[in-house]
């Protein structure tokens, strides 16, 4: 049976012993935070409370978070979890900064890969108040095994969140004990950075496919016996990858620079897949330091030339999961990397390499054979 908390005026928690909801009441609309297990009848535990119209917002589609959409019918979701999203569920994108007012609560959406793809946490900045889903938890279990999650993905998300900390006094997980403070965010962090180095001992769990490793503050379920010490999912490119390389750097070029030069000639004549991936296999340097994020699909790469990074791009399909975030860490803990140029029009990059620890210099220069300009930025 699910109990209903009145954690705050307007402000309802929904639990049914295994995990959590968040109800807030506005004059003319309700605001449901996920939606339970599918027999947890969170769609009648809601319309016990109120019969306003509902608007349900997604930490993740885990099923003990999504069971209960059905009965809603729509959500907002991020899209790197529409695929574990089975039902016949009207969805819509749900992506950083997305802001959902209702009552005396205005929500920020934070995305936070790593437990899911599509893991999303909610903020009220004016109440310092976090809405973690799964990805904050005193001791847990934290899952972190099966195809769609990324311990990687997870440890930047932790990061995120730490320098977010300040403006958090309140934190309510979805899991285990509730209200806890802050500081677990950076314990949960450290133990994940411990799993990852592998330094925490593991026992294969009796029932589940997974293995328990427990951290000094925090337990994950874990599918992989044998932690690898360098960023997973990230491998050096090789010729069978040229095409697909080509691909996203031609797309993305189209996308991103096209706005800014304007030539026609170039983004859609002289840029061509075919030439580019022939140039890579040309250039076998160039090829040898160009690293791919591939989870079974090539989503992104990054390309290093000594400490700097000359290119980095993920697939406009699978942008805003976390991608760049581990390529960009990848270049940073594993190859070193402290510099690179960005178009100082192109301000979605600068805000993306800041955002990873570069910091913009006075240095600028013209980009060949144009009047736009180059800005350095180092670590």
């Amino acid at each position: 049976m699910t109990k209903i908390q009145l954690f705050a005026e307007n402000f309802y928690i929904l639990d049914d012993g295994r995990v959590r909801q968040f109800l807030i009441l506005g004059e003319d609309e309700a605001l449901l935070i996920d939606t339970g297990f599918e027999d947890s009848n969170v769609y009648h535990t809601v319309k016990n409370i109120t019969q306003l119209p509902v608007k349900v917002i997604m930490t993740h589609g885990d099923p003990d978070h999504a069971g209960g959409l059905k009965a809603f019918g729509k959500c907002y979701l991020h899209k790197g979890d529409w695929p574990l999203i089975s039902e016949d569920i009207q969805l819509e994108p749900l992506k950083e900064g997305d802001i959902f007012k209702c009552g005396d609560y205005t929500l920020e959406a934070i995305e936070i890969p790593g437990h899911t793809y599509g893991s999303t946490a909610f903020a009220d900045w004016e109440k310092k108040l976090l809405l973690p889903g799964d990805s904050v938890q005193k001791a847990g279990p934290i899952y972190m095994f099966g195809k769609h999650r990324n311990l990687d993905l997870y440890i930047e998300s932790q990061r995120k969140l730490l320098d977010l900390q300040d403006k958090i006094e309140t934190i309510l997980p979805c899991h285990h004990e509730s209200p806890i403070d802050p500081g677990f965010i950076e314990k949960n962090l450290l133990d994940a950075e411990a799993l990852r180095r592998g330094d925490l001992e593991c026992e294969k769990h009796p029932l589940i496919p997974c293995y328990s490793y427990k951290g000094k503050w925090t337990e994950f379920y874990y599918d992989n016996p044998t932690i690898e010490r360098t960023t997973m999912n990230i491998r050096q490119a090789q010729e069978k990858d040229v095409s697909r390389i080509a691909e996203i750097l031609v797309y993305n070029n189209r996308v991103n620079f096209f706005p800014i030069f304007k030539d026609e000639d170039y983004s859609f004549g002289k840029l061509q897949v075919m030439s580019v991936a022939d140039e890579y296999l040309r250039d076998k340097e160039r090829l040898q330091n160009t690293f791919i994020f591939d989870d079974g699909v090539i989503r992104g790469f990054i390309q290093l030339s000594g400490r700097e990074i000359q290119k980095l791009y993920v697939d406009t399909f699978f942008q805003n999961m976390g991608i760049g975030a581990a390529l960009i860490s990848f270049a940073v803990k594993e190859k070193q990397s402290n510099f690179l140029w960005a178009l100082e029009k192109n301000t979605g990059a600068l805000r993306f390499y800041e955002k990873h620890g570069f910091r913009r210099t006075e240095e600028r220069t013209l980009e060949e054979g144009t009047r736009e300009y180059l800005v350095k930025l180092k670590r």
